[in-house]
């Protein structure tokens, strides 16, 4: 084991500075000396590392469970994300009911569209010969497919949507900024 200042099989913590700094060190000494490992830093988390060792947590979910977040230290009040954040039964149960949207076939229908939007992106910057995928590329693409190719929306009004779903800021202040986000939400929605 690599010497750090704290033990992250045992004492990891997603807010530390020396985690930043050294994570592909940290990373990999998980990976290879306890690719799960059990974090009691706030309210506890599980840390996992590794492909084989992500589908096992997946699979076991009386385990590793799904109904308490993904978010770790999770502000009181914060709704849950459904269906990522709930177990089965109710999960397979909300699964089925979406699952023939996402089905191949089905999402072959988008992706003409995905292609040419995808491609519209790419000609934005690729004359400059870089770009700053996140903000240019990775976030567009999903924004526009949802909001005009799946749900109808305006592409133009996606900066707002974008503004109005948002809950960064301090931790304090989190459950209540998506609280009055979704209220602006279906505010929205009930106007279209």
């Amino acid at each position: 084991m690599t010497s750090f200042k704290r033990d992250y099989r045992t004492d990891y913590d997603l807010t530390d500075p020396e985690l930043s700094a050294r994570w592909d060190e940290i990373t990999a000494d998980l990976h290879q000396g306890c690719p799960v490992a059990r974090s009691e830093t706030g309210e506890g988390y599980w840390v996992v590392n590794g492909y084989k060792e992500v589908l096992r947590c997946a699979k076991d979910w009386k385990t590793f469970s799904s109904a308490d977040g993904f978010m770790v230290n999770r502000p009181e009040g914060m709704p849950y994300f459904p269906p990522a954040e709930i177990d089965p039964p109710l999960q397979r149960a909300l699964r089925a009911v979406l699952e023939p949207f996402l089905r191949p076939k089905a999402l072959a229908v988008f992706e003409p569209v995905i292609r040419r939007h995808a491609n519209q992106l790419i000609d934005s910057f690729i004359t400059k010969g870089e770009v700053e995928l996140v903000s240019e590329f990775a976030n567009p693409l999903p924004q526009f497919v949802f909001s005009s190719a799946v749900a109808g929306m305006d592409v133009a009004e996606m900066p707002y949507l974008l503004n109005a779903f948002s809950f960064v800021g301090p931790e304090a202040e989190r459950a209540l900024n998506f609280q009055r986000g979704m209220v602006r939400i279906e505010k929205y929605l009930r106007l279209r």
